[in-house]
């Protein structure tokens, strides 16, 4: 990586352990310009309620999920905008769609198992992609960008336990955007835009 100081080991700049970073709940300060231990920028996406116009930051694990990570770098090179549903079966997630003609079919399902987890966190951000018929015998592929916003969550789906690549991290605002989040369980769908922050 280019920006890795001469004679520096590249572990200097990985993301710190999730376990030593807590998300920030006030929506204040936050990590614009963060920089993991060597000094190399981490890549961050925004996620709006666009009618509600609240937002949180997460920042990609590229050194835990790095393929995964990349990959939704490289999707959101254009901002994405989609509904949200609330999930029926994982506990406080939301799942975003993100449509067929934004995702390349190949990418998504060569993905390596990166980071995985059963048992997300609130704040974590997993992926998720499901072959034609093979979920609930939807005729189309499914690419399911997951927020999870709360506890008591588990990747349980009827058709079992599903190991998912845990690729980010919300790391500003949870707390307001957890509360938009719970509010789909009786509101409905709602509308998501996703984008990077920088370049």
């Amino acid at each position: 990586m280019d920006c890795l100081p001469d004679g520096l080991r590249l572990d200097r700049c990985r993301n710190p352990d999730r376990n030593n970073r807590k998300p920030r709940l006030d929506g204040r300060g936050g990590s614009a310009g963060k920089t993991a231990g060597g000094g190399c920028e981490m890549k961050r996406v925004r996620l709006t309620f666009v009618e509600e116009g609240v937002s949180a930051v997460a920042e990609l694990l590229e050194e835990q999920a790095p393929k995964t990570a990349q990959m939704i770098w490289e999707l959101l090179e254009e901002p994405l905008e989609n509904q949200a549903v609330h999930a029926m079966f994982t506990g406080r997630e939301l799942s975003f769609g993100v449509p067929e003609d934004r995702m390349c079919q190949e990418k998504a399902f060569s993905l390596p198992p990166e980071n995985q987890t059963m048992f997300p966190l609130p704040g974590d951000l997993v992926w998720n992609a499901y072959l034609p018929y093979q979920w609930q015998g939807t005729p189309h592929v499914v690419y399911d960008f997951g927020i999870f916003y709360g506890r008591e969550c588990r990747i349980l789906l009827p058709t079992g336990w599903r190991p998912s690549n845990r690729f980010g991290q919300i790391v500003e605002n949870l707390e307001d955007f957890a509360a938009v989040c719970a509010r789909t369980q009786r509101e409905g769908v709602k509308r998501i835009r996703l984008e990077r922050i920088g370049s």
